[in-house]
């Protein structure tokens, strides 16, 4: 059986999981936004904040940042 500490720090991993999936989705979001306005400054921040939330979902769900 788990130990209490696993327990949190699963249960603290499954929060920060569902939290960047939340930041994807507001950046998919933004960058819909920020199309239909044909803001270009906005696309490019709202494709960086999209390609930073994948590679920190990545590693916290065991990708590495090589692969």
């Amino acid at each position: 059986m788990a130990s209490r500490s696993e327990l949190i720090d699963i249960a603290r991993n499954a929060k920060t999981i569902e939290w960047l999936k939340a930041e994807l989705i507001g950046g998919v979001s933004a960058l819909f936004k920020a199309m239909l306005k044909n803001h270009e400054e906005a696309i490019t921040d709202s494709l960086a904040n999209i390609v930073v939330a994948c590679y920190l979902l990545g590693k916290r769900m065991g990708i590495t940042f090589s692969r």
